[in-house]
């Protein structure tokens, strides 16, 4: 019976302190104010709107190529790039391909779209997803050499 106790006791510690730990870090792995929850997406920390005259910043990895602005960003906390299904649609095959949105309409996966889908992820939902999941702001927290990378990376996940 005793160890009964000591394996819920260890259940219960790591059950708390994992996703408190996972959900006060962002994806630099430095702590943020977050708040943690099993049952939302990963946020990030807000930024300050980007002036745009001001000199792209340098990312973290140093390249700022697609794959690393996609790993920084959280994109792949919720897109997969291997056809799982994640939160979000997956990203392999995606470019170029018919997708069916919630309103029953297709469209092209195309370069518009798949800016559109970053700047204003809300605009075309694609059916089977929920609207209001993905972060709002992407527009104004990636630079548009950022969303160009994002999408020439999408690109390449056939």
């Amino acid at each position: 019976m005793r160890y009964f106790f000591v394996a819920v006791a260890i259940v219960a510690v790591i059950a708390i302190a994992v996703p408190t730990v996972y959900n006060s870090m962002d994806l630099r792995g430095e702590f943020a104010n977050a708040s943690p929850s099993l049952s939302a997406p990963p946020t990030l920390a807000p930024e300050a709107p980007r002036d745009p005259n001001a000199t792209p910043r340098p990312t973290a990895t140093g390249g700022g190529g697609g794959q690393q602005i996609a790993a920084r960003s959280g994109c792949t906390a919720c897109h997969s790039i291997n056809g799982s299904e994640l939160v979000g649609p997956t990203w392999q095959g995606l470019a170029g391909r018919s997708v069916t949105l919630a309103n029953g309409s297709t469209v092209t996966a195309d370069d518009a779209y798949l800016e559109e889908s970053i700047v204003s992820p809300n605009a075309k939902v694609v059916e089977g997803f929920e609207p209001g999941i993905m972060p709002q702001d992407f527009g104004t927290r990636l630079t548009p050499e950022e969303i160009q990378s994002l999408i020439a990376y999408i690109k390449t996940l056939e």
